[in-house]
């Protein structure tokens, strides 16, 4: 997770389990900051990592710990870091902030509202009927709508537009928004991304990655079964497909410019077009892997 906020970027390392300083101005990395340090002083013990999302509120950077059930803020201004027990069982993963309290994701069919300054769970609302994930259980392609707790984030993203928070899915079956107003939850049905056994049946068992807001109104995403970009349409509740092709001749202009510049570049989540690209005359051992560079750089080379 990247988030910029009092001048500075903050990069957020579930690997390195730090939390890394970056001065624009300097442009260079001023401070590190040990999240497990910090969580072993708590006497939390068994870390096993950050969530994939944050949201900046003021000088504070709130992300979440979803093993231990724990909502976690991390102060620009004073560097320190605090932590909050959760009274539901969910094991956040998503959380979004309305401008007046955090709307949070986890392993079960549960959206909770929670308030800082009372630091305490305010509402639960449950998904409705039919909201579930896709998964592999015993050997065999399910689209689990029975059990109570997910085997993996139901979402991973989650984005505020106007009145609504939107959950955009990780494993779940259906991309859900509440109003923070009425607490109403909708469903936006995307048809032809819904998962069979055949479809399933890939390396990457997920069904999005969050690229963007444009406008305002429409989420940017990447869909992983249909290997493609879709805008939706938080207005109208609809979805299209978004075509982005690259000649060859621009694939490998991209490359060279990639290749030349990845010291200045971060990798997003995920293997698409933008995050490694190869020659088509190539192998893929000759594929430019960012994150790994960045990896190094920052470990030392350590494993």
């Amino acid at each position: 997770m990247i988030f910029y906020c009092n001048h500075c970027i903050y990069a957020f390392s579930s690997g390195l389990e730090q939390i890394i300083e970056i001065s624009v101005s300097k442009k260079e990395v001023i401070a590190t900051y040990s999240i497990s340090e910090y969580i072993q002083g708590a006497g939390i013990t068994g870390i096993t990592g950050i969530s994939s999302e944050g949201c900046v509120v003021d000088q504070s950077i709130y992300f979440t710990i979803p093993e231990k059930n724990l909502v976690c803020e991390f102060s620009a201004k004073t560097k320190t870091i605090l932590s909050f027990p959760l009274s539901e069982d969910i094991m956040p993963q998503t959380i979004c902030y309305d401008g007046k309290n955090f709307w949070m994701t986890g392993k079960t069919k549960e959206i909770i509202r929670w308030n800082r300054e009372e630091k305490k769970v305010l509402s639960v609302y449950r998904l409705p009927a039919g909201a579930g994930w896709f998964e592999n259980k015993d050997g065999n392609f399910l689209e689990n709508i029975e059990d109570k707790y997910c085997p993996a984030p139901m979402f991973r993203w989650s984005v505020k537009v106007k009145d609504r928070i939107w959950f955009i899915p990780y494993i779940a079956n259906k991309m859900i928004y509440i109003d923070k107003n009425t607490c109403e939850i909708g469903v936006c049905d995307i048809v032809d991304e819904y998962e069979d056994e055949k479809s399933w049946n890939r390396i990457d068992k997920v069904k999005y990655s969050f690229e963007c807001m444009i406008q305002e109104r429409f989420i940017f995403l990447y869909s992983y079964k249909n290997r493609r970009y879709l805008l939706v349409d938080t207005v109208d509740n609809m979805a299209q497909a978004v075509n982005i092709e690259l000649t060859d001749e621009s694939s490998k202009k991209l490359l060279g410019f990639l290749r030349e510049n990845k010291e200045r570049l971060i990798e997003c989540d995920g293997i698409k077009v933008f995050d490694m690209i190869w020659d088509s005359d190539s192998n893929e051992e000759d594929a430019v892997y960012f994150g790994k560079y960045i990896w190094e750089k920052l470990s030392g080379g350590r494993r």
